[in-house]
């Protein structure tokens, strides 16, 4: 998982971190995956600034409390 502390949000630590992860894993592996809650709007649109594309959705794939919600499920080619 990736988290960034509110005080460093607007920082711009998350972008350097997922660059640095990007640039790490080019030329190790063909693509990356990851998947992030389908109603963290805020979270599915920074990885799409980073180039990962949404494939799909799973439906009440994770538990919160007594609810099940669905998980986006993005990848992005190297």
């Amino acid at each position: 998982g990736m988290y960034v502390t509110p005080a460093a949000r607007g920082t711009g630590a998350a972008d350097a971190i997922l660059a640095a992860l990007v640039d790490h894993a080019r030329g190790r592996v063909r693509q990356l995956q990851l998947t992030v809650m389908a109603d963290n709007l805020r979270a599915r649109a920074f990885y799409e600034r980073h180039g990962f594309t949404l494939y799909a959705v799973e439906p009440a794939s994770v538990r919160r409390g007594d609810s099940y919600d669905d998980e986006a499920l993005m990848w992005r080619p190297l």
